[in-house]
């Protein structure tokens, strides 16, 4: 038995970076939609309104890199695409670039091949990285300089 788990386990890591991707984005939405749905009932029935649960902002007073994620989220799922852009840009590039990618890898698997989908480039990440930290020094500026607070 060990054996044969560990040749599946083998021959999964030898397929190509975009299968392997896919087949763990396949599992994942399923897993995400489950706890999205969750914590949108978590959310709406059980957490109080406003809650500052951020520890680096509550220590330092200046917000973290990843501040108005969870705004962002509610926003979109809430139909507000402008506004869930505005508390962080860096989330609604990772879900346009990651729906772009796995509606175009199912359609590549689909057609057996005969259309292209996107492959994983690293640029993806590290666009994703300078728009966290973009995101992170232009709100702690306008906050700590300009006392505006933009969350």
């Amino acid at each position: 038995m060990n054996i044969i788990l560990k040749a599946k386990w083998d021959r999964f890591w030898k397929q190509d970076l975009d299968t392997i991707l896919f087949k763990i984005m396949c599992v994942t939405n399923i897993v995400g939609l489950v706890a999205g749905l969750g914590y949108l009932w978590m959310v709406d029935s059980v957490l109080p309104e406003n809650m500052d649960v951020c520890m680096f902002h509550s220590i330092t007073g200046l917000y973290c890199p990843g501040c108005g994620g969870t705004r962002a989220f509610q926003a979109l799922f809430s139909g507000h695409v402008l506004k869930a852009f505005y508390y962080h840009p860096a989330g609604m590039y990772g879900i346009f670039l990651y729906v772009t990618y796995f509606v175009s890898q199912a359609i590549a698997r689909i057609s057996k091949g005969k259309v292209k989908g996107i492959s994983f480039r690293p640029v993806y990440l590290y666009i994703m990285l300078g728009l966290i930290l973009l995101n992170f020094i232009v709100r702690n500026i306008l906050l700590y300089f300009f006392h505006i607070p933009t969350l």
